[in-house]
């Protein structure tokens, strides 16, 4: 039979077990507190991307290539190695910059992750998912380190990126649910465009619905934000 202590102290485990969502959200380890400075996260994100690394090796090859054989032919070829290490540095810092720009699955993610929590501006909500991105593109292989979102801000300028611009047919959209187009039966007789229409599979969500109730949920995010900033202009 358990005494008083002991039940609390089963207590005080479970609850430590299942730690609250503010509790999660306030132990977010991203770049921004594990680094002392920006610059030793970047210098630390170019020690793990392997073209930026090999650019570095063939410098130092050029190098000592010049400094051991002193022989033209070997300057000339140091020379050369030197050109083509310049034009593979800049496909380099290109790639580094602007690694996952069209990576579908990893767009969807962040854009069902924002329609999940419905975060405010400069919310710390958005920590939370920057961390979540920074697992996933580590698990899934498309990032070398669990670092590629720097904080909270940069995650929420890359969902900007996502949405700004971006016009929605919002009849089409809202006649159209994910739900709707789940119960559609391929025709097991026939062509697929006789008078059932076409079947077309796409794996996982909706990317276009995920984009609008994003969209639904940031522009009314940034209403709240800049009402609270300007509550006596009228214009929001």
């Amino acid at each position: 039979m358990q005494s008083d202590n002991d039940v609390k102290d089963d207590t005080r485990l479970d609850t430590l077990s299942e730690p609250s969502a503010p509790l999660i959200t306030e132990n977010v380890a991203l770049p921004d507190v594990i680094f002392k400075s920006h610059f030793l996260y970047l210098l630390y994100e170019i020690a793990h991307f392997a073209p930026m690394m090999i650019c570095f090796g063939i410098l130092v090859v050029s190098i000592l290539l010049a400094l051991t054989f002193h022989d033209p032919a070997v300057y000339t070829i140091a020379f050369l190695l030197c050109g083509f290490d310049v034009l593979f540095l800049a496909g380099a810092l290109s790639s580094f910059n602007n690694p996952l720009p069209s990576n579908r699955a990893f767009q969807t993610k962040l854009l069902l992750e924002a329609i999940t929590c419905k975060p405010a501006v400069l919310s710390e909500e958005w920590r939370t998912i920057a961390y979540n991105m920074n697992q996933y593109l580590f698990d899934q292989g498309l990032w070398n380190t669990p670092y590629y979102f720097y904080c909270g801000r940069t995650c929420h300028r890359f969902l900007l990126k996502l949405l700004v611009g971006k016009s929605f047919d919002v009849l089409s959209l809202s006649s159209t649910s994910p739900i709707m187009e789940a119960q559609l039966e391929v025709p097991t007789t026939g062509s697929s465009n006789e008078e059932n229409g076409t079947f077309t599979f796409s794996p996982g969500p909706d990317f276009r619905m995920c984009l609008y109730k994003a969209a639904v949920i940031e522009q009314q995010a940034q209403r709240d934000y800049w009402r609270k900033q300007y509550p006596n202009t009228g214009l929001i």
